[in-house]
This record gives C-alpha cells, sequence and structure tokens, in this order.
C-alpha cells in the first residue's frame, strides 16, 4: 500500500487559505468545523486534522521541518491580502476565541461537578465497605481505593477535554495574526489577550496605561499576569520604561519584584536608560533577604552583554562559603542562602555566550560544588540547572564537553554494571551537547554507545532511526550537523 504523503500547501480543495479562514468565522457551524478540519492539517502539513497518521510517509516528512512557523507566516501574508475583509474577519476571531474560552469553562465546570458527585457516591460505599472491613490488609485495600476515588489524578484521571479541531485551529490563527488584530482596537480592548498584546509588542502601547494600572493593583499578591504583555509593549516607550524604574526603585518589595519581571521580558532597549535599570537591579540583588529570582532574571535579561551586570552574576555563582538562614521547610529548619544564591546566578548566566570563556570554567566548577535545592531542575537527571545554560550559551559552550563526556562515560560503565537507569537518564546532559553542537563531536562515541546499550536492553534487532524529539538521539543529530 502507497503510503501517504504529506500536504504543505495552503491550498485545499481547489480553495486559498484565506477562503478558510474566513470560513473558519462563518455563520454556519458545518462550515467552521470544515474550516477547522482544514486549517489543523495545514498546520500539521497533512490533507486533514482527521488524516490517519499511521498511513504518513514520515520520511519525507522529516525532510522538510518546520510547517507550523510555514503557517503562521502563510496566515499573515493572507490577511494581509488587499483584497482581504481584515476588519470583519478580526472581530469574528476575537468573538470566537471568546466564545471558546467560555465553553471551555462551562465544560470544566460541569465536568468537576460531575466528577465530585462520582466520587461522593464511590467514597460513600468506600467508606460503608471500611467500616466492615476486618483484618489489616482490608482495611489497606479499602484506604487505597479511598485515595484513588478523592484523588483522581493517582489513577490517571482527568478532567481534560479533548478540544474541538475548529477551536484548535482558532487558536492557531490567533497565535499567527498578531498585530493584524490592531484593526479593530475596541474589540481587542475588550479582549485583553495577554499574550497576543505580548506578541504584537511596542505597536500596542495604547494598552499600556492600563496594564500599568494593573500592575499597581497587584499589590502584595504572588505575581503579576501582565508582565510579559508589559515588558514588550513598553520596552521602547520612554513613559512606560520610566514608570517602571521609578517602581523598581521606590516601591514594596512585591511590587520590585513585578517590575522586574516586566523588565526580564522588556530586555535591554529600555528607551536609553539601560545604566540606570542596571544598576538598580545590581543593586536589589544585594538585598539583606537575598536576591529574588525575578530580580536575578531580569538583570542577566536587560545586562546581557554588559561586563558589570556579567561581574554581579559571575560573584553570585561562584563557590562560597554556606550562609545558614532560618528555613522551617528546610533540613533541620534552615537552608543555605549562599546556594540558593548560586542557582540563581547559574541560571542567569545563559544570556552571555558573548563571555564563555568566563562563565563555563564556573559552570564546570559547580558540576562539582554546587548543590541543587529545587526539584524542578532534578527531573532531567544531573546537572539540569548548568546545562540548562551550557544549551542556551550554543557552540561557545564548548570547553565544557570533555566534563560532560567523562560524566556520561562513567553512566555508561554503571549501565554496564547492572544500574538502574529509571529517573537519572541523563536527559539535561543531552540537551546541553545538542545546544552546543558540532563543535562536542568529542561525545559522540560516548552518546553512540548509550544508544546501543537501550536498543540492546530494549531487546530491537535492527537499529531503530534516529529520533529527533528524542533527547539523545536529539544530541546525536545536532552533533552531526
Amino acid at each position: 500500500m502507497a503510503k501517504l504523503r504529506p500536504d504543505f500547501s495552503f491550498e485545499r480543495e481547489g480553495r486559498p487559505l484565506s477562503a478558510w479562514l474566513m470560513d473558519l468565522v462563518a455563520d454556519d457551524p458545518r462550515s467552521r468545523l470544515r474550516a477547522g478540519d482544514v486549517l489543523y492539517g495545514m498546520w500539521f502539513g497533512v490533507p486533514y486534522a482527521h488524516t490517519d497518521l499511521a498511513d504518513l510517509d514520515w520520511d519525507e516528512y522529516g525532510r522538510n521541518p518546520g510547517q507550523n512557523e510555514r503557517f503562521g507566516r502563510a496566515v499573515r501574508e493572507a490577511v494581509a491580502g488587499r483584497d482581504f475583509p481584515l476588519a470583519g474577519f478580526a472581530r469574528r476571531l476575537i468573538i470566537a476565541d471568546l466564545a471558546k474560552q467560555h465553553e471551555w469553562r462551562r465544560f470544566r465546570r460541569k465536568s468537576r461537578e460531575r466528577a465530585a458527585a462520582e466520587r461522593d457516591e464511590v467514597a460513600e460505599a468506600i467508606v460503608r465497605r471500611l467500616a466492615d472491613a476486618g483484618d489489616a490488609p482490608d482495611r489497606r485495600a479499602e484506604n487505597r481505593r479511598l485515595a484513588v476515588a478523592l484523588c483522581p489524578s493517582l489513577d490517571g484521571r482527568d478532567d481534560v477535554e479533548a478540544i474541538h479541531q475548529a477551536d484548535f485551529a482558532v487558536h492557531l490563527v490567533v497565535g499567527a495574526v498578531d498585530a493584524a488584530l490592531l484593526v479593530d482596537r475596541p474589540a481587542l480592548r475588550a479582549w485583553r489577550n495577554l499574550d497576543v498584546l505580548r506578541r504584537i509588542g511596542p505597536p500596542a502601547i495604547e494598552f499600556a496605561p492600563s496594564l500599568i494600572d494593573d500592575l499597581d493593583a497587584c499589590g502584595e499578591s504572588h505575581g503579576f499576569k501582565g508582565a510579559a504583555a508589559l515588558g514588550s509593549i513598553g520596552r521602547d516607550d520612554p513613559a512606560v520604561v520610566a514608570a517602571l524604574l521609578g517602581r523598581l526603585r521606590s516601591g514594596t518589595a512585591p511590587l520590585q519584584f513585578h517590575v522586574a519581571a516586566c523588565l526580564y521580558h522588556a530586555g535591554p532597549a529600555l528607551a536609553g536608560r539601560l545604566d540606570e535599570a542596571v544598576e538598580l537591579l545590581i543593586e536589589l540583588t544585594r538585598s539583606d533577604e537575598g536576591p529574588s529570582y525575578h530580580v536575578t532574571e531580569a538583570l542577566g535579561s536587560v545586562g546581557r552583554g554588559r561586563e558589570d551586570a556579567l561581574g554581579r552574576l559571575l560573584e553570585m555563582a561562584s563557590c562560597k562559603p554556606p550562609r545558614w538562614i532560618a528555613d522551617p521547610s528546610g533540613p533541620d529548619g534552615r537552608s543555605d542562602g549562599t546556594m540558593y544564591e548560586r542557582g540563581q546566578g547559574l541560571t542567569a548566566l545563559r544570556f552571555f555566550p558573548r563571555f564563555a570563556s568566563h562563565v563555563v570554567p564556573v559552570l564546570i566548577e559547580a558540576m562539582d560544588s554546587f548543590e541543587e535545592y529545587d526539584p524542578d531542575w532534578t527531573y532531567n537527571g544531573a546537572y539540569g540547572r548548568i546545562c540548562h545554560t551550557l544549551a542556551a550559551l550554543g557552540p561557545e559552550g564548548a570547553a565544557a564537553v570533555p566534563r560532560l563526556v567523562a560524566y556520561l562515560e562513567g553512566y555508561l560503565r554503571q549501565l554496564q554494571n547492572g544500574r538502574e537507569d529509571n529517573d537519572d537518564w541523563p536527559k539535561a546532559v543531552f540537551r546541553a551537547l545538542a545546544g552546543i553542537g558540532p563543535t562536542a563531536a568529542a561525545a559522540l562515541p560516548v552518546l553512540e554507545a548509550l544508544r546501543c546499550d537501550r536498543e540492546a536492553e530494549n531487546g530491537s534487532g535492527e537499529p531503530s532511526p534516529l529520533d529527533r524529539s528524542d533527547d539523545l538521539d536529539g544530541a546525536i543529530l545536532a552533533i552531526r550537523g
């Protein structure tokens, strides 16, 4: 049977992309559903969303990566066409997205209510059996059933809806058009989609005052949801930059953290006030309470390429004696403030590939002396935080390759001696080597040996094709170029 070829074009059934975009926001529900099927298929690179991917020629598909980006460009070109009714389309698209969000919230509410009623009924039956249970094993079994009933995640249940293809197509198109939506500013103002405003950036400057009002109203709360949008919109605007730096200088600590998050997304533009911003951020990293995550990240983002910002981050990331602080959640009621500061500095050094000769030695030393305190950085094996920074440095991180190779060689020896690879498969190291690319050629032998060991463990006969989405295979492919 002949395999199905991918379809990377933006025409279906003799109709162009622009026609399918208008059908996506048509009054007729059947037209919307059909357009969703087509547009979702275009985004993926197959004829329709309902295409059976088991029949797809994956080799040909893999030779043409980047269909998602091509789809986005094609959508922007289509809506910019001279004959495309952009104003009406923009309003209808915004309304469609609002309707999708409303329907999702309604579904989630009803699903939670239904699940709660089901759990109550199951729990009552289990409690009755628990009361009648005799010996300890019976009681333990009923306790486990009760836990599963009350915590659906324990048995894999959740309330995630299979999003309809038309709704997903609306999501894809919204993510592509961006600045074109400014054609209908009243609708955009009512919609106030923060992610869209972030992607539009400076052309959406008229939305900055309301976002600043939200920033001030945020007060002591944990997060400011508009940080990315405000930073992106206001990065070149003198009034917005002045407003942010004024609050950074004299605001409360929570407000300073929110402002720092805005500056992180703004980057180093800042309407000619970069020196002032870097000086303020460096000063805040020396706070008596220790630097905050947002402040350190902002210093890296705003100060990228600057030696003063780099110097402070290297100082934070370097090996120093412990500084014990009271911490009820830490071992023995205390934690090491120095290690917390080092972790932030090590992460923020990813913004400085131009200074890799200063950065990489600190990262290599940290592989021996830094103790990870955040479990989120341990999910991908050893050196998660450090490897994340190395991957961001790209080819400039090549000086770390011998150290990474030595780790993988030791890891391979332990595997061959019977060690289980369950939770410490070194994905982070693979990703660092993939980021470094062809200059990490010295790692190829051990990567290929690890792959052979995995294939043998899986009982494969013929070697399976390299899969770019797999971390180990992706590293091999990246190094091969």
